[in-house]
């Protein structure tokens, strides 16, 4: 007679791919790590920057799966390749390896003057909002649209103009998407 003991052991992707992503912004992706023992199996993640995985420690009941949360957040526009070690047992002697990889792009926004449509190849062109002369105590309301030339999202804000500034402060930009 043979009795074999049961093993911790868990299934986890090889590799997650975040595409491309904006530097500074970030994108989110979910996975799953399976606990494929009868074992109640604790896990614990370690993760290289610019990724992040969230929870980075549990415990998987025997035959269950936890949802887990990774984030890639470039910080330059370029190729990142990184690994996330997934350690697992009950003292996390045992390990899986997953492969992050991810693009940095630099987003590129143009703001189309006068009836111009932007392009990628117009150079020296500035954008110019003139508001001509406007009586005190009137308002004159003109609309600036923006135009994301790159593959990914363009996070952007626009500040007032700060007391120091030459400019008057009267000017008020609410954004619409």
């Amino acid at each position: 007679m043979r009795a074999v003991l049961p093993e911790f052991d868990v299934a986890v992707p090889d590799h997650i791919n975040f595409n491309m992503c904006a530097a500074e912004d970030s994108v989110q992706l979910t996975f799953e790590i399976r606990n494929v023992s009868e074992l109640k199996t604790p896990f614990q993640v370690d993760c290289q920057s610019p990724f992040v995985i969230q929870p980075t420690e549990g415990v998987l009941q025997p035959h269950s799966i936890v949802k887990l949360q990774a984030t890639f957040k470039p910080l330059a526009a370029k190729v990142y390749e990184a690994g996330a070690v997934i350690k697992y047992g009950e003292l996390f002697d045992h390990h899986k390896d997953i492969r992050l990889e991810g693009i940095g792009k630099f987003p590129h926004l143009l703001v189309p003057t006068c009836g111009r449509v932007p392009n990628n190849m117009t150079k020296g062109l500035e954008t110019i909002v003139n508001f001509n002369e406007v009586i005190v105590g009137q308002a004159e309301e003109k609309w600036i649209e923006l135009k994301n030339m790159s593959p990914v999202n363009a996070p952007f804000h626009v500040e007032q103009p700060t007391g120091l500034s030459r400019i008057d402060t009267v000017f008020q930009c609410p954004m619409k998407k």
